[in-house]
């Protein structure tokens, strides 16, 4: 009987510290280890102690030691399980909290909270940021309807997540936009990457209700250094690439401007200001020629 019971206790200490892939651990978990751990050490000395001592293990004392201990574990292993409850259902409402329900990915609040967790504000983490509009899509809805149209988002975040890396994090931004950063990525591998998601979603369409649809995706790309607070500003440079995209014919890879230093940023200002008050005295002149 005893060693059946540590079969039990041992089997269930196992499957509670045993990690699961993609799964979090919790830190309940651990009061459910060492309620069955000791479950598990309890009847490993009562057989040691029938197998190897003379000491009777049926008398009221050890009756009494057993009632006490066994109430002791079965309170860590109650509360264990409660707690186990709570934390994943908290865990759950984080998770709906900072993901896009319709496709899965993170939304911007899950975004924000991924950097923080992966990134500190300080040091050198250059990374890679790409923002992906699918185009005309505002005429798939029209045409084919709204399900069309979600369905076609779904199968676009399912083409991000086959051809990007398992550490780039993937956001929809908003509509049928979408964020990736990619840590570690150098100038020449974004475009590289870029190009390959580009042509993997106009060389395969997308499987709808009523048929195939060819789908074309713009994107625009800039890099960035997670580690000094650039994220904003990389951002504004991957959408103005974006833009630039969509204007330049669509379905096509464009890189934003390259990140400028305060002091440059300031001269190219200065000069602007001077090519618009050049440009204003030239307008008057003519005008006072004409």
């Amino acid at each position: 009987m005893f060693a059946c019971c540590l079969i039990v206790a041992v089997l269930a200490f196992y499957e509670t510290v045993r990690r699961t892939a993609g799964t979090a651990r919790l830190w309940s978990q651990y009061i459910e280890a060492v309620a069955f751990g000791f479950y598990a050490l309890v009847f490993v000395l009562s057989i040691g102690m029938l197998l190897g001592t003379d000491r009777p293990i049926a008398s009221a004392e050890s009756a009494r030691a057993s009632l006490i201990l066994d109430q002791v574990a079965g309170v860590f292993v109650y509360f264990g399980y409660v707690a186990m409850a709570a934390e994943r259902a908290n865990r759950n409402l984080v998770r709906i909290a900072e993901t896009d329900p319709l496709t899965g990915l993170y939304n911007r609040r899950g975004l924000q909270e991924a950097l923080r967790h992966r990134y500190v504000p300080s040091g050198d983490m250059p990374a890679g940021l790409l923002i992906a509009d699918i185009d005309h899509f505002k005429s798939i809805n029209d045409r084919h309807g709204h399900e069309s149209g979600d369905l076609v988002l779904i199968a676009f975040a399912n083409r991000m997540r086959g051809v990007l890396r398992a550490s780039d994090i993937i956001t929809r931004w908003g509509g049928e936009e979408f964020l990736v950063v990619l840590p570690g990525v150098t100038r020449q591998e974004l475009a590289v990457i870029a190009e390959s998601l580009r042509a993997s979603v106009a060389e395969q369409p997308f499987p709808l209700r009523a048929g195939s649809l060819a789908v074309t995706v713009s994107i625009g790309i800039a890099t960035v250094n997670l580690g000094d607070g650039d994220f904003e500003q990389a951002t504004q440079r991957a959408d103005a690439a974006l833009y630039g995209a969509k204007t330049g014919g669509r379905n096509r890879v464009c890189f934003g401007p390259a990140r400028a230093s305060s002091q440059g940023a300031q001269a190219r200002r200065g000069e602007e200001i001077l090519a618009d008050l050049h440009a204003a005295w030239q307008v008057g002149e003519n005008a006072s020629a004409a």
